[in-house]
């Protein structure tokens, strides 16, 4: 065998390939570490959302036992809105109370609002930012903040919002924070108003959450 010589030949990416692959695992990150992130935060506080609705609805059902049966369908600019949500209330373990007008942000709401702020959605422009510093709300003492849409310091429309951990962020819809309608005797997470994420998105149906 002499006179033969042998040869490895190793084989290498270039420093082009090499940066290419990387580019485009940034680029793949940049898409789904968000996405993740957002996926992760909505499984974080749908347990809580979940209690904060079972919570509500027992309320509501023993409320309606005591008051006859029912407190009528949904209404707006009535005072039925103020009876359904002290029903509610009434059941809760309150620990702060902010009546209409009072200036719930920072009391019995987060001080920045839910949701995008200023924004102006077609309807139900009650749950906008610039309005809920004036809704009736108050706090439980497992840190949850409910609101109803008020009017006056009488009337209101039967929507009810809930922050599951009240002033914490993120404090944005569909995130830990959500909207029931109250009918005469159940409580439904869908309304014919759009709610606007920080994102810019819209939500009128928050049965997604019980999932």
């Amino acid at each position: 065998m002499s006179g033969v010589r042998l040869y490895k030949i190793f084989m290498a990416f270039t420093l082009a390939e090499v940066l290419i692959t990387l580019g485009i695992i940034g680029v793949v990150a940049a898409i789904t570490i968000p996405a993740l992130n957002n996926a992760a935060r909505n499984a974080e506080f749908k347990p809580a959302i979940k209690k904060a609705y079972s919570m509500a609805q027992n309320a509501y059902n023993l409320s309606i036992s005591e008051n006859g049966g029912g407190f009528g369908p949904y209404s707006s600019g009535s005072t039925l809105s103020y009876t359904k949500f002290n029903a509610i209330k009434s059941k809760m373990n309150v620990i702060s109370d902010c009546p209409y007008n009072t200036g719930s942000l920072g009391k019995c709401w987060a001080s920045t609002g839910v949701g995008k702020f200023d924004a102006i959605p077609t309807n139900c422009q009650g749950f906008i930012v610039s309005n809920q510093n004036f809704n009736a709300s108050f706090v439980t003492a497992d840190g949850a903040a409910w609101m109803l849409y008020t009017y006056s310091a009488t009337t209101g429309a039967d929507f009810i919002a809930v922050d599951v951990n009240g002033a914490k962020p993120p404090n944005d819809w569909g995130q830990d924070s959500f909207i029931m309608t109250m009918d005469d005797t159940k409580l439904i997470l869908s309304t014919t108003c759009n709610f606007p994420r920080k994102d810019g998105t819209i939500i009128t149906d928050f049965n997604y959450l019980l999932q």
